[in-house]
């Protein structure tokens, strides 16, 4: 039933915002977690004893929509 379900998506495409309902979403920087995946990856590739690169956090943004309620009492 209608309200029973929250759904979440990742990436905040264009379509989320524009469907009904639209949806709430976890959005992060895609360009900037781009350069991070190849800035590891040479990282990797350049380490002579295959040493793990560090590890990155970027900042994410959850964007509350249509498609999550409150939690209702059972």
């Amino acid at each position: 039933m209608p309200g029973d379900v929250s759904v979440i998506g990742v990436d905040d495409i264009p379509m989320a915002a524009l469907s009904t309902p639209a949806l709430t979403t976890v959005a992060a920087p895609q360009e900037q977690a781009g350069r991070a995946a190849v800035d590891l990856l040479l990282s990797l590739l350049c380490s002579p004893d295959g040493d793990r690169p560090a590890r990155r956090e970027l900042p994410t943004q959850l964007l509350v929509r249509d498609s999550t309620g409150v939690a209702r009492d059972t």
